[in-house]
C-alpha cells in the first residue's frame, strides 16, 4: 500500500513539475519580451516610431485606418 502511494504521489509531483516548468518558460518569454519594450524607450536606443505607437495606443489616438501590430519587431 505504502509502495502505491509513493508511486501516486510521485506522479503528482512529476506532473506539478512539468507545469511549473511551463510556467517558468512564460514568465521568462514574457520577461524578455518587456525588456526588449523597455531597452526600445531608452535615450541610447530610443526608437522614436515605437514611441509614437505606444503613446498614441496609450492615449487612444490611433486612427481607424490604422494598424498596430503588437509583438513584431
Amino acid at each position: 500500500m505504502f509502495i502505491l502511494q509513493s508511486i501516486q504521489a510521485q506522479t503528482l509531483i512529476k506532473k506539478e513539475l512539468l507545469g511549473l516548468e511551463k510556467t517558468s518558460k512564460a514568465i521568462f518569454q514574457e520577461k524578455n519580451r518587456l525588456e526588449l519594450q523597455v531597452s526600445l524607450l531608452k535615450s541610447e536606443h530610443l526608437d522614436i516610431d515605437y514611441l509614437d505607437e505606444r503613446a498614441r495606443d496609450t492615449l487612444g489616438l490611433i486612427h481607424p485606418d490604422e494598424i498596430i501590430l503588437y509583438g513584431v519587431f
